[in-house]
């Protein structure tokens, strides 16, 4: 059996001399960074309704698709002057909730954070961008 243990090492350490950053680090955001390819390239139904009325600042804001926010990655994020601005779009399940608590304590300390479920973007586009709407200005005061 080969010993991989001083081939990481050195991989490692000659990754953190060329890009001054660990080997893991390097790794986890490029795995992050294929993830959101595949969240823009195969959107779910929900992402898509809502993409369509925010994208090219049609809300005066622009908007991002599957942003790498520290170790998450978000549906959509903007930069406000004062707050950033992260949406998300969530399943309603009560497992799905719980697995979030983590999630949501540290994107709560990177902006203001809107959630909406599935059926709210569906039935109540309006209501969603109005909510929208008012968190721009609220970020942008």
């Amino acid at each position: 059996m080969i010993d991989n243990t001083n081939v990481n090492r050195l991989r490692a350490e000659e990754c953190k001399k060329i890009y001054d950053i660990p080997f893991q680090e390097k790794a986890r955001r490029y795995t992050l960074e294929k993830f959101a390819e595949l969240g823009i390239k195969y959107p779910t139904g929900q992402e898509t309704i809502l993409w369509s009325h925010i994208k090219n600042g049609k809300l005066g804001k622009k908007f991002h698709q599957q942003y790498i926010i520290g170790n998450y990655i978000v549906d959509f994020f903007a930069l406000g002057k004062n707050y950033n601005i992260i949406i998300e779009i969530d399943d309603t399940s009560k497992y799905y909730q719980e697995k979030e608590a983590k999630r949501d304590k540290f994107l709560q300390s990177e902006g203001l954070v809107l959630r909406f479920t599935n059926l709210e973007v569906e039935c109540q586009i309006d209501m969603v961008l109005d909510y929208i709407r008012e968190a721009i200005i609220k970020c942008d005061a």
